[in-house]
Parts: structure tokens; sequence; C-alpha cells
């Protein structure tokens, strides 16, 4: 199944790299191919103060959890995401939160879920009729 990786994901797996998100990332290859668009790294770059003071972990610890977690996960240029998909995003998400149009991008350009912590975002895809999202109980009854 393909899957789309939300930051606030990539967040929690980091923040607690030995829960139970890490490991759907790092164990769970053979049932999910994870998927994040390049902005997820700029999002996790700009936000290692935060990381290190919710983690205890300093940056360096930060960027190699990252390095790990980012081996089994396809990072897709926002670029090479079709005109149509994004257009099809921003659309459905200005109204939501901006922040999440690659994400939504990605997940209509490449037919793949969307998991995400993200109530806001969850609610609103499904009250405008985008079903393609997932949270983290939804995705561990799949996980092993």
């Amino acid at each position: 199944m393909k899957v789309v990786v939300d930051t606030n994901i990539l967040f929690s797996a980091l923040i607690n790299p030995t829960g139970k998100i890490a490991n759907i990332i790092l164990n769970n290859h053979s049932i999910f191919d994870f998927y994040a668009p390049s902005t997820a790294l700029e999002e996790l770059t700009n936000h290692r103060f935060k990381l290190s003071k919710a983690s205890k972990l300093t940056y360096h610890e930060i960027d190699r959890l990252t390095e790990i977690l980012m081996r089994h996960i396809s990072v897709i240029d926002f670029k090479s995401i079709s005109k149509s998909s994004r257009v099809t995003a921003v659309e459905m998400l200005m109204d939501i939160d901006k922040f999440d149009i690659p994400f939504l991008a990605l997940s209509i350009d490449i037919n793949a879920k969307i998991w995400t912590g993200d109530k806001k975002l969850t609610n609103g895809l499904l009250s405008k009729g985008y079903k393609d999202v997932m949270d983290t109980a939804a995705l561990g009854i799949l996980a092993k």
C-alpha cells in the first residue's frame, strides 16, 4: 500500500524513536511504500529547535534519526508532482491548511493514502469527500 507520510507523523517518530509510529515506518516496508514530498524535509530542518526541545535530543541525534527514517521513505520533489494534482490539492486545502498542499498533491498524484495525526486535515478532507486519509490507529491495524 502506498502511504504519504505527513510531517506531524515524522515529528512524532523523531520525538519518540522507539514508539509505535517509528516502528511502523522502520519495520513494515513489506506492507507499505512510504512517500513524502520534499517539503517535509524542509519542515523538519526548519523545526530542529522544536524537535530538539521536545525530544531532548541534540541536533546531531535528530539528524541521524531523520536519516534513518528517511531511508524508509521515498522523497518526491514537489515540482515533479503533476500540475493537475497540485491544482486539485490547492482547491481542496486553501481553506483547511495550505501547508498540507504538497502532501495531498502527492497523495493524489501517486494514488496513495495520507497518514496524518492532524485532525483538522483529516476532518477537512473527509468533509470534502476525500477518503484516502488514515491516522496511526488505522494504519497500525494493517502493520505488523
